[in-house]
């Protein structure tokens, strides 16, 4: 792959990573993935006070 795609630097078209990026993707559920909008109805909610709710859950699940 790396010697197929490396001399266009075509390595995101390439047919390995079109079959791959949905599944070997990961994004972490504390960032925002939203627009601006969604986010404001959301109530606008800080990374502390997502990290204190995930904190408190996993503890109370424990």
């Amino acid at each position: 792959m790396i010697k197929r795609a490396a001399p266009d630097n075509s390595f995101l078209t390439d047919p390995h990573t079109l079959a791959r990026y949905e599944t070997e993707m990961w994004i972490p559920g504390l960032f925002q993935r939203e627009s601006l909008e969604e986010w404001q109805l959301d109530g606008k909610p800080s990374l502390r006070a997502r990290l204190k709710d995930k904190t408190l859950s996993l503890l109370s699940s424990a």
